[in-house]
């Protein structure tokens, strides 16, 4: 059985969701076409963030969250990810509240380099 709650809905805690496959489903109505629905679908031991499309069509898995047990194995998070900031392309980018931040790089050459830096001055960079 499929519950659509629209608008507000006051749920008693703990909420539970019993199912051999169960799901999540946000949907927000004012987002363009194909940006609207994000699941979240635990399957065995896996709990997976996806994005759906308007269809609830296959979108990608942003979060892939894997257990053994009571003890998480693994964490992905697929694309560049900024903590405090927004990354660029194919990093992990750390921006600190004050000038000092650091960012984690891998080129496709199989090289990569992790740089601690300044953010107010551009020469003052070091690489690791």
């Amino acid at each position: 059985m499929v519950k659509i709650i629209r608008g507000r809905e006051e749920l008693t805690s703990p909420v539970e969701i019993l199912d051999a496959d169960p799901r999540l489903r946000w949907t927000a109505t004012g987002s363009g076409a194909d940006a609207k629905t994000w699941e979240i679908e635990a399957t065995g031991n896996t709990l997976l963030l996806k994005t759906l499309t308007d269809v609830y069509g296959a979108g990608a898995t942003g979060i892939t969250i894997t257990r053994s047990g009571t003890t998480i194995s693994s964490i992905n998070i697929l694309g560049p990810v900024g903590i405090g900031g927004t990354p660029a392309a194919g990093q992990l980018d750390v921006f600190a509240v004050g000038p000092r931040s650091a960012r984690l790089r891998s080129t496709d050459a199989g090289g990569g380099y992790v740089e601690v830096y300044d953010t107010t001055n551009a020469s003052g960079r070091g690489y690791i």
